[in-house]
């Protein structure tokens, strides 16, 4: 059963993959892929339930067979652990319990998919307040930085000049 979605479970996957440079597009992409994902771990959650509730059919079916029939099940004694180690080695049984295993594997793995998918949508809101407020813009940072920090020591040493020259003059006026 999961085999059968491998190739959906990939698309999935690759829908996922945020692309920085095309932000709009992956948020308008959101809403579609949590319905369809969401859709699917329904129906995957469904047929699990569906599955499970079988199982106990089978399980009950078979009860009331080896009751009615030991000797066909070749067990001599009728006791509960007779019955439910006979009900676990028939075909039938281990069939629909295999089946009902896959499903919920692909049941917990849509789910994990719907968490990848709200995780997802958090990220596209961090991503977009990052590139609203220019985090992917082309400047360097580091070089602006080092050239604020030049002007602001070019700044310093004219102050320094400045009030230098002042004192000299100050100086020479007072002698």
């Amino acid at each position: 059963m999961i085999e059968d979605l491998k190739p959906i479970l990939a698309e999935i996957r690759e829908k996922l993959q945020i692309d920085k440079f095309r932000l709009e597009e992956c948020c308008q992409e959101q809403p579609g892929l949590y319905r369809e994902v969401g859709e699917l771990f329904v129906l995957a959650k469904s047929d699990a339930k569906r599955l499970k509730d079988k199982v106990e059919y089978v399980k009950s079916d078979l009860m009331v067979a080896i009751r009615a029939n030991p000797a066909k099940y070749g067990i001599d004694k009728v006791t509960e652990g007779a019955i439910a180690s006979t009900i676990i080695l028939q075909k039938e049984y281990q069939g629909i319990l295999t089946e009902a295993n896959e499903a919920d594997e692909l049941a917990s793995t849509l789910q994990i998919f719907l968490s990848s998918v709200e995780q997802r949508k958090s990220m596209l809101k961090d991503m977009t307040s990052l590139f609203i407020h220019n985090y992917y813009s082309d400047t360097d940072l580091s070089s602006e930085s080092a050239r604020i920090q030049e002007t602001n020591k070019e700044g310093m040493r004219r102050v320094r000049e400045d009030t230098l020259r002042r004192k000299e003059e100050n100086e020479t006026e007072n002698e």
